[in-house]
């Protein structure tokens, strides 16, 4: 069973980011919004105390792993993020993540938390960006996705978590979102997962496919 970390620990986390792209979006677009998710995601780990008070953003950074970066099958190509991939300074020990292509039939299966109108009608999920970001966490975490096109099931127990909703870029052509498998939530510990928990707490519950 694996260990809670404690509050000095100071392991990476392993993150999955899901990345939704209009055809003209630009590799800054997306540096954009994950410079916006970074430094969430540093203030909770400021929040749990896993570096001093006086910690400098940019040393808590490090701690991020972005082990995936999943986007739509036919989006994996786009200028945007080859660019944005080929910049280095995003990636810490100039490692880029790997880029998973996430099938569009997997989409309605994912438990996502946004409600677009536009993005239900055209792929049967409220959110690309949450979708792709939540089907390649549970891969992380060893366990399929649900099975396409299969409904929620309170019985059944989530094998990622969201830990930000969709960010959208100020010029809508780019949105990004973060998660984490749910095996690798429960190794954190208390005082991390619930600064977690706090960075959207007016999420509204995930949608349910009927």
């Amino acid at each position: 069973m694996p260990t809670p970390s404690s509050p000095g620990h100071t392991a990476a986390l392993r993150i999955t980011l899901g990345v939704g792209l209009c055809a003209q979006a630009r590799a800054d677009d997306v540096h954009t919004l994950w410079q916006q998710a970074r430094q969430a995601l540093c203030h909770a780990l400021h929040q749990a105390r896993l570096q001093p008070d006086d910690s400098a953003a940019a040393p808590m950074a490090h701690q991020l792993h972005i082990v995936t970066l999943a986007a739509l099958a036919h989006k994996c190509g786009h200028p945007a993020l080859r660019h944005w991939l080929a910049d280095a300074q995003d990636w810490h020990a100039h490692q880029p993540p790997r880029l998973l292509a996430v099938p569009v039939t997997e989409l309605p299966a994912q438990p996502v938390h946004t409600r677009s109108a536009h993005m239900l009608a055209r792929y049967g999920s409220g959110s690309v960006a949450e979708a792709c970001a939540l089907w390649a966490a549970a891969l992380l975490g060893q366990a399929m996705p649900t099975t396409r096109g299969a409904p929620a099931s309170a019985a059944q127990p989530p094998r990622a978590r969201l830990l930000l909703p969709r960010i959208v870029a100020a010029n809508r052509r780019a949105t990004l979102a973060v998660a984490m498998s749910a095996a690798e939530v429960q190794t954190l510990g208390a005082a991390l997962q619930s600064a977690l928990a706090a960075l959207a707490p007016k999420m509204p519950p995930p949608k349910t496919i009927a």
